[in-house]
Parts: C-alpha cells; structure tokens; sequence
C-alpha cells in the first residue's frame, strides 16, 4: 500500500482500520514518498485518537468521517477542529444533513448523554428492494433514518459516536460497549487490531472476549492483557478470554467481522 501511494502519485485515499494498521506498521515507512498524498478520508468503525495522530506521517489532512450505504457520508470532522474536539473523536454534519439522539422511545436526550443517532438527509435511501418491514425499521414515516449507532451530541453540535446498538454486550444485566474495551486495548503498544465480543455464559449471560493481532516477534500474554485493562475500563469489561489471531476477517464493506470472530472464539473455546 505505501509503494502504490508512492509510485501512483495518490492524492486522496478512505482508510478503514485494518487499512491503518497495515500502513502504519511497514518497516522503514518514512523512507517511502507521500508527499502526494493531500487528504485521507478514515472511518468505518471507531478509529482511536493516537493512530490518527500517527496518520499524519503519510498525510497532514487526515478526515474522520462518519456514513451508511444508506446515506452516504454525513458527518466529517476538519483538521482545524478544537483540539478538545479532536481528542473525542468528535465530527460536525455536513450541510443538509440533519441530526438528533434519542432514547429507546424515541424522545430526544440532553446534550452530552448517550443514545441512538437518527438522521434526515437528501442523500437517504428511498427503500431496500422488495423489503417494506426492514424499510419500516431502518426508516420512518419522518424520514429519519435509524442508525442503530450509539452517539452523545456536545453543546456545539459535534457528534461522537461509541459504538454499535446491537454489539452492546449484556453482562450480569449491565449493557457494556465493545468500543470501551477496544480503545484501551488500541493504546498497548503491542496491539495492531482489537475486536470485543460477547460470548455466551450460562452464569453472566455474556463473557468478554478479546480478539487480537499482536506483534508476532513480541507477542504479550493473557495476563498482561489483562493487566493493561484493570483500572482503565469497566471492571465488568475486564476480558475473560483472549484469542490471539493471525488475521482478523473482514466483511465485504472492509469492517471487522464480528459475527465469523464469534465463531471462531466459540470453537476456540469450545462453547456451545
């Protein structure tokens, strides 16, 4: 990826997170030329702040975004954002773009309190073919579109988005975000790719597992894992299993496949 960015000239590229991970972690990247390289879109799941920070050796405008097939992108983030704003991952909606969070009824929450992001843009979807109750679902009479993405909205508008509705995962009765875990488990320096999951406990209702691709000449163990994780996140997400992964699968739209790592931990440690 770095010698085609070079030898091409590119200009402009979207990354998603394993595409990062790839490019940051090739020996002797600053011998490579991407002074072409004027934009870099990133998205497609929760990108921790450092490795945008680490972005900027290949390319000084580097965009988080935020979209859907069904909509498009909606929301971006700029380079001359608030430093504040920056660090939380925040991002602001693009014109004709129009945003609320609300709560599992429906009613609009506060600023700073999490719930689900709807949307109402021209760049909606009209319907999914031949499939008028998952249209219903995903799209309502108003138009706004049901992202299913947990969002907090600041004072000034910004959205950050923390993770998936349906990946909550539901230990001892307590609703735990994947993206909590995932973005301790980013900060380790040992860590290339980090995917939570839930798996089934007949006592818990749901064990954490981590899912990891570590560096293979200095690999760390279980118990550093853990190690690294108590004190710094929910003690509920403290993982119970860990599974060490040569290859993380990737789904056709270039995001982590959670449903085929669910598989793999359930075969990996033998749970029914």
């Amino acid at each position: 990826m770095a010698k085609a960015i070079q030898d091409e000239r590119i200009t402009m590229g979207f990354f998603n997170i394993h595409h990062i991970h790839d490019i940051l972690t090739v020996r002797n990247l600053s011998d490579y030329d991407f002074s072409s390289f004027d934009i870099l879109f990133i998205g497609g799941s929760i990108i921790p702040f450092e490795m945008r920070q680490n972005l900027k050796k290949i390319c000084k405008n580097v965009v988080l975004t935020f979209g859907m097939t069904e909509t498009f992108e909606t929301h971006l983030s700029q380079p001359n954002d608030p430093e504040e704003k920056q660090n939380a991952s925040a991002m602001y909606p693009i014109g004709g773009v129009e945003t609320k969070i609300v709560d599992d009824s429906g009613r609009i929450v506060p600023v700073n309190t999490n719930g689900e992001l709807h949307i109402r843009t021209f760049s909606a979807f009209q319907y999914y073919v031949g499939e008028k109750e998952k249209t219903k679902e995903m799209k309502d009479e108003n138009g706004w579109i049901h992202t299913g993405d947990l969002s907090v909205m600041d004072e000034d508008g910004y959205i950050q988005i923390c993770g998936r509705k349906k990946e909550l995962i539901i230990k001892q009765g307590v609703n735990l975000a994947p993206a909590e875990l995932e973005k301790r488990l980013y900060q380790h320096p040992r860590v290339q790719v980090a995917v939570v999951i839930g798996l089934p406990d007949p006592r818990a209702g749901e064990e954490i597992c981590a899912c990891l691709r570590v560096d293979k000449e200095n690999a760390p163990t279980e118990e550093e894992i853990r190690q690294f994780c108590e004190g710094k996140v929910h003690e509920l997400l403290v993982p119970k299993y860990i599974l060490f992964v040569d290859d993380v699968p990737i789904t056709a739209t270039g995001k982590f496949s959670r449903q085929k790592m669910t598989e793999m931990a359930k075969e990996k440690f033998q749970i029914g």
